[in-house]
Parts: structure tokens; C-alpha cells; sequence
């Protein structure tokens, strides 16, 4: 389990929350934060705790996992079965 603030795709969340028509001020609203926490977290200055992600995926209606910004090269599994069909 993450210790700290998760590194969150900034860009994607702005994406998403332009995309439902929403401003900062009412997505923060929405998600119980103050704006300047949202607009921190959207201008990628400040990651996000595992509550405030749920939070903001809430929000923006999408998985958590969506708003992750994963390092290149990083494997990441959605799932599915192993080798050897254990899931």
C-alpha cells in the first residue's frame, strides 16, 4: 500500500472534468475538497492520497485506476488470469 500521495495523471483528470462541462470550483465542490486542493492536484503540483483519488474518479465517473500515471516501461495488470489459469 502507497505511503504517501499517488502520482495521478493531472492531465487526464482536467481532460475529464472539461469533458463533463464542469469548472475546477465545482468539481472540488462536488468532491468535498477546496478548489485550490483540486487545482493543486489537477496542475500535477500535488499527487493525491487513495481516499481523495476514489474521490476524484467519483467525480469524473471513472475507475481510480484511470487517473494513475504509470512510469513508462511499467507493467500494469487490469485483471485477467495468470499462467497456469489462476486468477
Amino acid at each position: 500500500m502507497a505511503k504517501g500521495p499517488l502520482r495521478v495523471d493531472a492531465e487526464k483528470i482536467r481532460k475529464l472534468r472539461q469533458e463533463m462541462g464542469m469548472s475546477q470550483y465545482a468539481a472540488a465542490a462536488k468532491a468535498g475538497f477546496h478548489r485550490e486542493t483540486w487545482t493543486m492536484i489537477e496542475a500535477g503540483t500535488h499527487g493525491a492520497t487513495v481516499e481523495k483519488l476514489g474521490v476524484i474518479a467519483d467525480v469524473l465517473c471513472v475507475s481510480p485506476c484511470d487517473l494513475l500515471t504509470h512510469s513508462p516501461g511499467s507493467k500494469v495488470r487490469h485483471g485477467g488470469r495468470r499462467k497456469g489459469g489462476k486468477a
